[in-house]
């Protein structure tokens, strides 16, 4: 049943049609869309800005437009881990605000990011009126549990460096007559933090994969050149996502992807 809110629009914004290229949104009617507006706003975060501190109680949904966001914990050690690599068109507090519960990690910008800010109480009034959407926010959880990054769990940092480029060049990838193009500044410190490993080692394993024609690497930008045969280091190639297919979950309550 449609909430009655007119389309709005924020600083030039349509965020209705906005919210229709986002995949968690794309299928739900423009009523819904609308109703998910209303008081939305859309901030910039410069690179390296926190977006949202450990243990902060969200009380919006981040929509990612633009730039790459870090999920990161801190270690007893002091360390940092990164734990995902968030993209445009994924939803950050998605599960906090289902469950009421705090944020478990930081989350800052990677690089300047644009965010959408949506209220929660605008979701629950969809909701409310809607449950079946839900599947679509569902749906949104499983992906980010398929891309998130590989833990070490005693597989060689050259194995889970290839698995981590494998990922971030199906999310990020940009083809390029050379290969395939990691669209996000990538130093040697964030390969780092995302492996747990230390600075010396991974400069060690990048080398030995340029060495072997598998990537390209210049400055902070790594180009991936032999992407099968990262594939191949992938602990189970079935388990991979696809942000277009019909699952069992959008069949069983009769919505499109």
């Amino acid at each position: 049943m449609p909430l009655g809110f007119n389309v709005i629009r924020k600083g030039g914004v349509n965020i209705p049609t906005l919210l229709a290229t986002v995949p968690a949104f794309s299928s739900w009617p423009l009523w819904a869309r609308e109703g998910l507006a209303r008081n939305a706003f859309v901030r910039q975060y410069p690179r390296s800005a926190n977006v949202i501190a450990f243990g902060a109680q969200p009380r919006e949904l981040l929509v990612i437009l633009e730039g790459a966001l870090v999920v990161s914990e801190h270690c007893r050690d002091s360390s940092r881990e990164i734990r995902c690599l968030p993209h445009p068109g994924e939803i950050m507090g998605l599960i906090c605000v289902l469950q009421g519960m705090p944020f478990a990690f930081d989350l800052s910008a990677h690089e300047s990011s644009r965010l959408l800010h949506i209220p929660q109480e605008n979701l629950w009034e969809v909701l409310t009126q809607e449950p079946r959407l839900i599947a679509s926010l569902l749906e949104q959880i499983l992906q980010r549990m398929k891309m998130a990054m590989p833990r070490n769990s005693g597989d060689s940092p050259s194995q889970c460096l290839a698995r981590v480029l494998w990922r971030l060049a199906r999310t990020y990838g940009k083809p390029t007559d050379k290969g395939i193009r990691i669209g996000i500044r990538l130093s040697q410190d964030d390969l780092s933090m995302f492996l747990s490993c230390s600075r010396q080692t991974i400069n060690k394993e990048v080398r030995r994969l340029v060495e072997q024609g598998v990537i390209a690497k210049s400055y902070n930008t790594i180009t991936v050149i032999d992407m099968e045969w990262l594939a191949r280091q992938q602990e189970n190639p079935l388990w991979q996502p696809s942000l277009s297919a019909r699952t069992p979950l959008m069949e069983a309550l009769k919505l499109e992807p």
